[in-house]
């Protein structure tokens, strides 16, 4: 978790507010592959909320740049609810 907000009233405590933010790895031969396919899985399981989180929707997603050689990573963004 990055950050979180919570929705505050004088009577009652609303949602949350979560933004996470996943990443997938993965190493050569088949890295880069491996590592959207690992994004792909990841998302699949946000998009469907088949998570704890009432909504989950996917706010940003990105190529990460590794210093190691072979190593691929893929940031995936998330705002997710709660009540």
């Amino acid at each position: 978790v990055i950050s979180n907000v919570q929705d505050v009233s004088h009577d009652w405590i609303s949602n949350e507010e979560y933004r996470v933010q996943l990443s997938c790895w993965a190493k050569d031969p088949q890295g880069y592959e491996n590592c959207n396919s690992l994004a792909q899985t990841v998302k699949t399981a946000m998009d469907l909320n088949r998570t704890s989180f009432k909504i989950a929707f996917k706010a940003d997603e990105r190529d990460a740049t590794e210093i190691e050689p072979g190593m691929f990573r893929k940031i995936l963004d998330y705002m997710c609810w709660e009540k």
